[in-house]
């Protein structure tokens, strides 16, 4: 009974922090009644695919039907293109994902197999909130992604393609060796500020390309003006010839 309560506070809290990650970069679309109800939703949803994962399905397609999920409920909370949609989602859960595994290694080190212990899972959630804190503190409300190219969006989808892929190998291949379970360990933190890194770095390339059209647009502004003005100065010399 006890581990069933904590794993529905632990959806819970994975339920908040998706969203908070999601809204960081998205804006909200306005959906009526539905809205106040979209954490439930996605709670639903995901422990749906938890249980079918824990039960039913392999583990490679309980994490594509989370993203799944998570695509899903970003199209219909939020004002965003089907890029932002995948790469958002796959973002999410991997960070989610290396969380979980950062803490599993740390356990594997630290506890013998038949001595394991449930306790590290709230840190381990914890761990994640705190990305996810300082994510919204890194982003700076820069969404103006139609400033990104289709090309650009590929180059920024491979980084969390290539973090599920790896989180995906770290978790079936299991080792009792204490040398690759250090690896896994020191691979999870790495991965870890990578995407936030990769984060970091959208934001820049968003922030110059806001002051080159800002630029461009002050430019245009002022040869508008200067025209202008010599047509005014036109004006003016024919009136003055006239007279």
């Amino acid at each position: 009974m006890a581990l069933w309560i904590l794993s529905f506070c632990i959806m819970a809290i994975e339920t908040w922090g998706s969203v908070h990650f999601l809204e960081t970069f998205m804006e909200r679309k306005r959906t009526g009644r539905l809205d106040k109800c979209k954490y439930a939703v996605l709670y639903i949803f995901c422990f749906v695919a938890v249980c079918l994962g824990g039960y039913f399905v392999p583990m490679g397609i309980k994490v594509l039907l989370i993203v799944l999920i998570l695509m899903a409920f970003c199209a219909v909370f939020y004002k965003a293109e089907w890029k932002q949609c995948i790469f958002f989602s796959v973002l999410n859960y991997s960070l989610l994902f290396l969380t979980d595994l950062f803490m599993m290694q740390m356990e594997n080190m630290l506890f013998s197999q038949n001595g394991r212990v449930v306790f590290l899972i709230l840190p381990s959630k914890m761990i994640w909130l705190c990305v996810v804190f300082t994510v919204r503190k890194i982003w700076k409300g820069r969404n103006n992604y139609g400033e990104l190219s289709l090309r650009e969006w590929l180059k920024f989808s491979m980084i969390p393609l290539l973090t599920m892929a790896s989180m995906l190998h770290m978790f079936f291949c299991k080792s009792a060796e204490a040398k690759v379970q250090t690896a896994y360990l020191f691979l999870s933190v790495g991965l870890i500020f990578i995407n936030i890194l990769v984060i970091e770095l959208m934001q820049g390339i968003l922030e110059k390309e806001e002051l080159l059209r800002e630029s461009a647009l002050a430019g245009q502004k002022k040869e508008s003006q200067i025209a202008h003005y010599r047509d005014m100065q036109a004006v003016y010399e024919r009136q003055g010839r006239k007279m």
